[in-house]
């Protein structure tokens, strides 16, 4: 796993340490602002693309300045490149680097998280002269250390903690309304993700939607029909989540007296609830989970459904 490597881990501690000299020097109040020190110091310009025209614009305003590197650019954004940073040849008011990030369509959710993915390619690559693509692609080792860096600095710890103590529950309104206040731009995944991992109790972020199996997937390649079921697709554990051994595997089908089922495609007025449950209703082919107490609280979230699971004491 990306970040348990010593050489990663490294790198991850080595940035972070280089953005907490700039907090102690410039004393950012906000992690906007730390973005805009951030960038400032590394000579970064940011440049958003929300639509087509956007990006035509952008490009004829830097061929125009002589910045021919610019004229690739349309040609790179493809499916799944959400930034590339240019070197520039003539550095514009003490910036020598242009990050294009692209925002149009689904991009959006990926605005905050493909800014600092960039600047941790110029904090760990500072002498490269071409563009760097922000592929998504997770089999590239290279991008996955970088999601890694990027996955510290943009949500920094010191805003972006529920600050619970041990025995705090954790609550979804309480994971939205401190992504709206520090990271907006940020996608609920990315932020709810970082702050379950650094609770300290037992909490599961659950990701649910309409999803086949990996069995009925490789039917309906064959030509057979096959239903999709509302199942878990994601989920992370807190780190005592993990260490108390429990989980729920990836495309388990939903329980259907869940909140979790009722809230995906349910009526108006149950968007988000929360219930008691019980960790073994989850089975798959006559096999249950062990039993634990359980609080879930389910949120609809477009087709999706963003679960936080914590045991019932």
């Amino acid at each position: 796993m990306v970040g348990r490597g010593e050489p990663v881990g490294y790198l991850i501690r080595h940035c972070r340490e280089w953005v907490d000299r700039l907090i102690s020097e410039f004393e950012p109040t906000s992690l906007q602002q730390l973005l805009e020190t951030v960038t400032a110091k590394l000579g970064l310009l940011i440049e958003v693309i929300d639509q087509d025209a956007d990006l035509a614009s952008l490009v004829s305003r830097y061929l125009a300045v002589g910045e021919g590197g610019f004229a690739r650019v349309r040609d790179d954004f493809a499916e799944r490149t959400f930034a590339l940073v240019l070197r520039l040849r003539k550095p514009h008011n003490g910036c020598a680097h242009v990050a294009v990030i692209d925002c149009r369509g689904s991009k959006a959710s990926r605005k905050w998280f493909s800014i600092w993915h960039e600047i941790a390619h110029l904090l760990v690559e500072p002498q490269l002269t071409l563009d760097y693509r922000r592929t998504g692609d997770a089999h590239d080792e290279v991008e996955r250390v970088m999601d890694a860096i990027a996955g510290e600095l943009a949500f920094h710890p010191r805003w972006f903690d529920l600050g619970l103590g041990e025995g705090g529950r954790p609550a979804l309104r309480a994971f939205e309304a401190l992504r709206l206040r520090e990271a907006p731009t940020a996608s609920l995944q990315a932020a709810y993700l970082t702050l379950v991992t650094r609770l300290r109790t037992p909490a599961l972020l659950l990701i649910a939607e309409l999803a086949l199996k990996e069995s009925e997937r490789r039917s309906v390649e064959g030509g057979l029909p096959a239903m999709p079921l509302l199942r878990a697709v994601f989920a992370i554990g807190s780190p005592t989540w993990v260490q108390e051994g429990l989980y729920i595997p990836k495309t388990m089908r939903v329980p259907e007296r869940s909140v979790i089922f009722r809230v995906h495609g349910g009526a108006w007025g149950e968007e988000h609830l929360a219930a008691e449950e019980d960790l073994d209703w989850w089975e798959s082919q006559g096999k249950r989970l062990r039993s634990m107490p359980l609080w879930v609280e389910a949120a609809s979230v477009g087709q999706r459904v963003v679960a936080l699971i914590t045991p019932r004491t």
